[in-house]
């Protein structure tokens, strides 16, 4: 019974998993492009200036919305993680029980 809900787990873990990586990913490079086209910034510019430091105001607003992308990605793939543990939970516990009013 483990393997089948480990199974479940991984499997949904990894897709999950990848398509929010990729998700973020995207969504941080768009969101970037964005709030630097919205202040008159080459998004370009803009990531090299990471690498260098940040020295303009319109760098900080852009390093705070970036801060926040990390956290939402990181709150993003916890969700990830947590819903195929209690999903796998949630079929083993459907499983077990139907395998016990069987035997009755």
């Amino acid at each position: 019974m483990s393997y089948f809900r480990y199974a479940c787990i991984g499997l949904v873990t990894l897709v999950g998993g990848v398509a929010a990586l990729w998700g973020a990913l995207y969504g941080l490079g768009y969101l970037t492009a964005t709030v630097a086209s919205h202040f008159g910034i080459n998004p370009s510019q803009l990531i090299l200036s990471v690498f260098e430091g940040i020295s303009d105001p319109g760098y900080v607003f852009v390093g705070l919305s970036f801060l926040l992308v990390l956290v939402a990605t990181a709150a993003l793939l916890l969700w990830c993680v947590l819903v195929p543990v209690v999903l796998g939970e949630v079929i083993e516990q459907y499983v077990l029980q139907n395998r016990l009013k069987r035997r009755r």
